[in-house]
This record gives structure tokens, C-alpha cells and sequence, in this order.
């Protein structure tokens, strides 16, 4: 039923693509004051990330709106997180972070006038745009390059060459059965694997990327012959090719809440190849390689001290998150609703985004801020106040 309604759309994409280009739009509606997705959202974007895992040159564009219900500044936060529920969702489905983009406009550019509830509803949106600007046939194979994103092919080239995401490869041989690769690159990915970049010791992390592979079913995972895997090397102009390391998945001993790093020797190479640059792993058994980080240690941090005021919310986790340095440093509770956090601190390093998890009664929430964006008391404290945590 999925390839008919894939085919059907194309179908129709098909005047649109013989002049290189086409175009898919789509809107999601949210309830009053949420950012939440519903079924009825998540069917929709499923549908595009369906078309998109079937395309290598494509973008999104993601433009956040809301009624006029409550001030300016209010609403422009409002389309900001609905826009941001949008973009993780797609990001969770391993859409690569680079080819989504977002606006957001509050409650500047209605679609309809507020005059009655269901015009309101009709504001309450995200619209989706998706732009094609070239289909291949992903099932052709070139000679000599291996261009089928779910095999990986031998003889010949005995490589991989790996983007960001997670997904799943067959394995030819005397592996019948699949693996799930892993390779990530940004925070989000981090947060959704509840990774940190941080070792066993306390030392902080400014990480490049994290590379996991994991068997799907109980096979044997020796290779018929060894295979190179080149992963991509990230932005991450705080973690430079010459100054990586290599580390070691180890679980946190603290209730396995999340997965630290032990330094290992280095057992990589730094290549290039069709114009980028690659780490290089040579493999013969995929199921011996869980996780690996290519990181770099960075020493210089600062400290502060979070507190949540409010007697009904209980907080149970802060992180201390640095998207540009790809670093996800989680806190340690000290007191009752108080935490330290360790961030780093250097020259060009962005302001900390502060993540707190708390609960209300059984109900879990989660929200960010800017480090900055946040006031001390008298002692120093960064204090978290009931108003900035009360669920939206």
C-alpha cells in the first residue's frame, strides 16, 4: 500500500520534476497554547519523510504561527516551540539537521482573521514546505560506488560510506540479517540516544561525532572479509581533525542514565574522499563496535548552581547543552531541586542552553533555557521560578 501511494505521488510530482524542481507543502494544526504534536501531525510528517528517504537533494522549510490569543513576545515563543516540536520529530526520523530550516512569526501572519474559534484554529499552524530539486533511482548501484544506502556491498569496494542518521544495512555473507548504524553529529541526536560528552573521570568533551553500530537480530557478526567505514567528520570548529581522540562506550554507574566515554588508543585514520573528510575504521566483526566517540578533551569549564523553586515540581535531571561544540554535559544533584552543572567556558563558546527535567505529580516535563536568561540570588544561585516552568 505505501510503494502505490509513494508511486501515486510521484505521479503527480512528475511535471513539476522534469523542470528540476518540485515542491510539496503541507500544514499542521495545534491545540490552543500547545506545541505538542498529535496523531493526526505526526501521520502527516511521516508521509513527507517517507518521500524524503527516497531523495538525496532536498530541503525543508518550517514556518511557526499562532492565534492572538496572549502578547507578542508570548506568541513569538509559542511558534518557536511548536516549529521546534516539527524539526525534532524530523530529526528523530534521521532527516539530517542541515536540510531543515525554520521561521517563526508568532501571530504576524494569520492565515485567517481571529474573529471566532475556528478561524483561531486555522492559525494555530505550522506550515511545512518540502523542496525536490533532484530524484535519483536509489537502486541503482554505479560500478565501483557503493550508492545503496541500506547494503553494504563487496567485493569491489570493501567501504561504507556513512551519513548522519540511524539506519538499518543488510550484510551479505555469512551475516543474514541486519545492523543499525548509527552516526551522530548533533545535540538533538545526543539527547534522543541519552548520550553525554563527558568521561568516566568528570573530564568535558567537545565532541566531533559518535559512531554506534548495534546488531538488529542474534547473529553471528564476523565478517567474510574486513570493511572500512568512513564517517564524516563534523563542523565543530571547537574539535579539530588533529587534536581528536578516541573513546570508549562506558555506562554510567549511576542508574545507567546515560552512556560516559573511557579514553581508548586510537585505531582510526583521517582520509578524504569525493571532497570531505572522513574517519576511517577498518572492521571485521560489526557487532564488536557498540560505540565509539571522536572527541576532544577541553578543559577549561565554569560551574554555577541551579535551583527550581515550587513545591510541586520536582526536578530530576539538568544538562548543560552546547549546540556549536556538539557537548551535552549532564549535572549533579547536591540538594533537593538543586544541581550543580558544569559548562565550558572559553573564548567564541556560545552561551549554555540549561535543560531541566522535573515532575509534576507523575507528568514529566522538559524545558530549555539560556543560561543567561536566567537570574541569581543573593548567594549566586541561578534560580528557576515556578511561572518559567508552569506547563504552556
Amino acid at each position: 500500500m505505501k510503494n502505490i501511494i509513494y508511486v501515486i505521488i510521484l505521479f503527480f510530482l512528475i511535471p513539476i520534476i522534469s523542470f528540476g524542481q518540485a515542491e510539496l507543502k503541507k500544514t499542521i494544526y495545534f491545540a490552543n497554547n500547545s506545541s505538542t504534536l498529535d496523531q493526526k501531525s505526526i501521520k502527516s510528517i511521516d508521509s513527507l519523510v517517507s518521500i524524503c528517504s527516497n531523495q538525496t537533494d532536498f530541503s525543508i522549510t518550517l514556518f511557526g504561527h499562532t492565534d492572538d490569543i496572549g502578547s507578542n513576545e508570548y506568541n513569538k515563543g509559542l511558534s518557536e516551540r511548536r516549529v521546534s516540536a516539527v524539526m525534532d520529530y524530523f530529526i528523530i526520523k534521521n532527516l539530517p539537521p542541515n536540510k531543515v530550516k525554520n521561521e517563526s512569526f508568532g501571530e504576524t501572519k494569520p492565515f485567517t482573521s481571529n474573529d471566532s474559534e475556528n478561524n483561531r484554529a486555522k492559525n494555530r499552524r505550522v506550515e511545512i514546505k518540502l523542496n525536490i530539486r533532484k530524484v535519483e533511482d536509489t537502486v541503482v548501484i554505479p560500478e565501483n560506488k557503493n550508492k545503496d544506502k541500506d547494503t553494504i556491498a563487496w567485493p569491489g569496494e570493501n567501504r561504507i560510506v556513512l551519513r548522519p542518521g540511524t539506519r538499518d544495512y543488510k550484510v551479505p555473507g555469512t551475516l543474514e540479517g541486519r545492523v543499525k548504524i548509527s552516526v551522530i553529529n548533533t545535540t538533538r541526536g545526543m539527547e534522543a540516544e541519552n548520550f553525554t560528552t563527558v568521561t568516566t573521570d568528570g573530564t568535558a568533551l567537545t565532541s566531533n561525532v559518535i559512531f554506534c553500530v548495534r546488531g538488529l537480530i542474534d547473529v553471528n557478526c564476523e565478517l567474510p572479509q574486513p570493511i572500512k567505514i568512513y564517517i564524516p567528520a563534523s563542523s565543530n570548529p571547537f574539535c579539530k581533525m588533529p587534536d581528536v581522540k578516541f573513546y570508549d562506550a562506558e555506562k554510567d554507574s549511576i542508574g545507567n542514565r546515560s552512556i560516559k566515554w573511557r579514553e581508548i588508543p586510537p585505531k582510526f585514520t583521517l582520509e578524504s574522499y569525493d571532497g570531505e573528510d572522513y574517519f576511517v575504521v577498518t572492521v571485521s566483526n560489526l557487532c564488536g563496535i557498540p560505540c565509539r566517540n571522536f572527541d576532544c578533551a577541553e578543559l577549561r569549564t565554569a560551574g554555577a548552581k541551579i535551583k527550581l523553586k515550587g513545591r510541586k515540581f520536582t526536578l530530576s535531571q539538568v544538562d548543560a547543552i552546547h549546540e556549536t561544540a556538539n557537548a551535552l554535559l549532564p549535572g549533579k544533584e547536591i540538594l533537593k531541586n538543586q544541581w550543580l552543572i558544569e559548562y565550558l567556558d572559553f573564548p567564541g563558546m556560545e552561551t549554555p542552553t540549561i535543560k531541566l527535567t522535573y515532575v509534576n505529580k507523575k507528568t514529566k516535563f522538559v524545558k530549555k533555557f539560556k543560561l543567561t536568561d536566567l537570574k541569581r540570588d543573593s548567594k549566586g544561585i541561578v534560580v528557576v521560578r515556578k511561572k518559567q516552568v508552569k506547563a504552556d
